[in-house]
Formats: structure tokens, sequence, C-alpha cells
């Protein structure tokens, strides 16, 4: 972590860091590595609650490149902000949102892992 204590270099610092993290991020290779990994985990998980409350899509990785990720599509995903969408799914709202909690709490203290891409086909209800 960069520091602020009267680092004249505080910018430059800053720069290097967030351009290493940008470049991860850009990559789609680690994308797909990451997403794979969650997946397993989350399918292997020994909370039968996680595993039925969340699913992850699967990567097609002979369609993929560093520059492009492929991946399966959930055709009956909504966001979870739309909220009308997600009762005429016959969920309960509150149900989902805590299935949402208790998925990434799985993640951060039982996995060690999280998958942090919270687009809408990433995270939905379904």
């Amino acid at each position: 972590m960069v520091s602020t204590t009267r680092d004249p270099f505080f910018f430059l610092k800053l720069s290097v860091e967030y351009s290493a993290l940008h470049q991860q991020e850009t990559l789609f290779d680690n994308e797909a590595a990451n997403s794979n990994k969650i997946r397993a985990l989350i399918m292997n998980s020994r909370t039968p609650s996680i595993r039925n409350a969340a699913y992850v899509p699967r990567i097609y990785e002979f369609l993929s490149t560093p520059k492009i990720l492929t991946m399966e599509f959930i055709s009956d995903a909504c966001k979870l902000t739309d909220l009308n969408n997600i009762e005429n799914m016959g969920l309960d709202v509150k149900a989902v949102a805590r299935s949402t909690i208790d998925v990434f709490a799985a993640q951060i203290f039982r996995m060690g892992f999280v998958q942090t891409d919270g687009h809408p086909r990433y995270i939905s209800p379904s």
C-alpha cells in the first residue's frame, strides 16, 4: 500500500500500483482463472445453502483469449436492484439479499477468495 505521509513520490507510486492492478484486470485469461476458481469453490462448498444459492457461469476457454472472455449466457437473470423483476420471478427480495450476503461472506471468511466482479450477469437472482 502506498503511504501519503509527506512522500514527494506519492502520486508516482500510486500510479505504478494502479497501473499494475489495471493491467491484471484487463487480461481476461486472469479473469477466466478467477471465475473458474470461484466456480469450483462454490460448487464444492460444504454448505448446501451456498451451493444452491450461487451459480457461476461457465467460461468457454476455447473461445476466449487474453482480450476476449466468452462465458455462458444466463437468459433469465436481472440486476439485483431490479426489485420488481425479482418479485415477478417469484423470489423473495429479502431472501435474495440474504443469499447474496451469505455467498460473499462465505467467499471472504471460509474460502479466502472473493470474485468481486458485480456485473449484472455475474450477480443476479435466477
